[in-house]
């Protein structure tokens, strides 16, 4: 029975990923949501309206120009939402004598996007606000620019793209907000954060985020700001490279403002034009998860890539570093015959996409990181290119991937993408895998547009590189340079699913065993493994990734802590759920013996009417509960330290 069910739902498996985009656009905004459902990531009617309205309200047309210090709907402000001095003046007292223009909103499907600018009658400076409302999510998003086209340069001063002023009239009670860390190579990468605003001080953890000249390098770039009143707004940003959020409370005003880029000081050269960081802002009413869960969805349906015409899929990888016990590191000694031997042994796994990592290229005597030729195959290590690995992995359906690092000059673009065409079409490259994520974004989005089937991977120096640019360019991203810590995979996980869709963030593996390598099961699945070794448990390993792929289409579903997450809590859990297939699944990880043997699995999401067949892939146990007898939780034993329950479920 247990073999045909796994059947059954392999087969159906594919149908998920082709009925994903369709299910989700058939999933409108409710006027209101259901108990079950208030963490949900669906929009509601409202908070769409909500956003709406204010954008309306802080964007001047010809007729009204100055901006407001209102608050919308008691708790928003309406004032240009970015700020900036030029000349030793704010840019607020200017725009009454700058020349303004403006443009009727244009749609093109769920998107609308406008644009205002104000252009300095002595210099000619022009400042450009691009806006794009998404009418399918309380959401905005914008960018500024500066043209100087004059014959000398300007300062702009303390710039800040995002200058957000929210309002509460409960003084008692805190305002808090909700992050998570950055990817820097630490065991408490991307670990969740939450800092507490009482009414005129901080009660713990600074109000300050930042990236430290890489855009996650200290925090990701992505935040919940809630208010007393169970209202808020969840933030993100693109940058290039520094950026720093302040965040304060003084009584009855909760302010974010995001300096940048450049410390909030812009040189503007003779002729030259210039971008500030990307801003989103989503609104929301209710639960503060409910907003992340927005935010996800938003993400996942406008700025991950699809893959190949289909929405995003994480696809289960292996990259040659982590073989032959390189742990990351087995990079320029790698030669065909390693990668020929891995060919097979992996296909039988299940891989779907190899990865040459760095060093592939002549490199003049040095490691991998030294000068780098001209992006051509080293002639002793692949002494006919990739040609023949490539045909080999087209047999078995496997992709091909090669790292690479994009150049910041754009004089040297040219050449770079001469090199990449060379791969593709006569090499067989199909998967791009980007390192140091370059200010130069124009290649890549080349790239993208020449190839628009190509894999895209971020590696970004680790994790040190996730926002919403590179969000918006690569299907999934390296979590960090810190691989095989199980603890700090599961709290990683845990911390970036709050904000970015499940299935973005890579995860590398040595583990066959449930607990080690289901702690990477929240993200894309990279496989570390070494099958050519003799006592390598091919057959687990195997149905693992098979396992893998059963549950991967429920990771672009909303997701639910249903644990705290410190680097210590002795049971960590989450889930992911599908409310369009009313189908999802759990990761349950006993960490410590202290934690007893007993969990009580209290899934979220689900019809109190409705009834589930539930299945423990670690025990076997498999039994149907109503949604109200699952959310009042049952019981799940795990004796073992450590040991980890996968529970798939789905509407009956």
């Amino acid at each position: 029975m247990y073999r045909k069910t796994v059947a059954s739902l392999l087969m159906v498996s594919a149908w998920f990923f082709s009925s994903l985009a369709a299910n989700l656009s058939a999933e409108r905004p409710a006027a209101s949501l259901p108990a079950h459902l208030a963490e949900s990531g669906i929009p509601t009617q409202g908070e769409i309206n909500l956003a709406g309205t204010w954008l309306e309200a802080v964007v001047p047309d010809a007729a009204k120009k100055h901006s407001t210090e209102a608050r919308l709907d008691d708790w928003i402000g309406t004032a240009l939402p970015f700020g900036f001095q030029y000349g030793g003046k704010v840019f607020a007292s200017l725009v009454s004598v700058w020349k303004f223009q403006h443009t009727e909103p244009k749609q093109e499907g769920n998107l609308q996007t406008w644009e205002r600018s104000w252009t300095d009658p002595e210099t000619a400076l022009k400042v450009t606000w691009h806006i794009k409302r998404f009418l399918d999510f309380p959401a905005v998003e914008w960018t500024l620019s500066f043209a100087n086209p004059g014959d000398k340069a300007v300062v702009i001063e303390q710039l800040t793209s995002l200058d957000l002023n929210l309002g509460t009239r409960d003084v008692e009670k805190p305002c808090i907000v909700r992050g998570a860390n950055g990817g820097r190579s630490e065991a408490d990468d991307m670990l969740p954060v939450t800092w507490v605003l009482e009414n005129d001080r901080t009660a713990s953890g600074p109000t300050s985020l930042g990236g430290d000249d890489s855009p996650s390098n200290v925090h990701l770039p992505f935040w919940n700001l809630q208010l007393p009143e169970q209202r808020g707004a969840v933030v993100g940003v693109g940058a290039a490279g520094w950026w720093r959020t302040d965040i304060a409370r003084d009584g009855q005003r909760l302010t974010c403002k995001v300096i940048g880029p450049d410390r909030g000081t812009m040189k503007i050269e003779p002729k030259q034009n210039c971008q500030t960081a990307r801003v989103l802002v989503s609104l929301w009413k209710g639960k503060w998860l409910h907003g992340n869960n927005v935010f996800r969805r938003l993400l996942y349906a406008h700025y991950v890539p699809a893959l190949r015409g289909e929405p995003q899929k994480p696809l289960v990888s292996m990259n040659v570093c982590f073989t032959h016990h390189g742990g990351g590191l087995f990079l320029e000694k790698v030669t065909e015959k390693h990668v020929l031997s891995l060919i097979e042994p992996f296909a039988r796994l299940g891989a779907e996409l190899l990865i040459i990592d760095a060093g592939w290229y002549s490199h003049e005597g040095q490691k991998w990181f030294g000068p780098k030729n001209d992006w051509r195959p080293d002639p002793e290590k692949y002494p006919q290119g990739f040609t023949r690995i490539a045909d080999r992995l087209r047999r078995q359906g496997i992709d091909f991937g090669l790292w690479m690092n994009a150049p910041d000059d754009p004089a040297q673009d040219a050449a770079f993408l001469d090199r990449i065409a060379d791969l593709v079409n006569h090499q067989g490259l199909t998967c791009y895998r980007q390192d140091i994520t370059p200010t130069n974004r124009a290649v890549i989005d080349t790239l993208r547009r020449r190839y628009p089937r190509l894999v895209m991977e971020g590696c970004c120096g680790g994790g040190r590189n996730i926002d919403l640019e590179t969000i918006s360019r690569f299907h999934w991203h390296q979590k960090s340079d810190r691989w095989f810590d199980t603890h700090s995979d599961e709290c990683g996980l845990y911390g970036a699913n709050l904000f970015l869709p499940g299935g973005v963030i890579n995860v590398p593996t040595q583990a066959t065993d449930n607990f080690g390598v289901w702690s990477s099961f929240g993200g894309q699945l990279c496989l570390a493994w070494h099958p050519l070794d003799q006592d390598f448990p091919r057959e687990k390993a195997r149905r693992q990734v098979e396992l893998y792929k059963r549950v991967r289409p429920l990771l672009s579903g909303d997701f639910y802590p249903l644990t705290e997450c410190t680097p210590a809590v002795p049971w960590l859990a989450y889930q992911f759920h599908r409310t369009d297939l009313d189908r999802g699944f759990a990761l349950i990880f006993k960490r410590a013996a202290s934690a007893g043997d007993s969990f009580v699995f209290a899934p979220k999401s689900l019809d109190p009417q409705s009834r589930y067949v539930i299945r423990c892939e670690g025990s076997g146990l498999e039994a149907v509960y109503t949604g109200a007898e699952l959310a009042k939780g049952i019981p799940l034993v795990l004796k073992n330290t450590p040991a980890a329950e996968l529970v798939i479920y789905e509407k009956q």
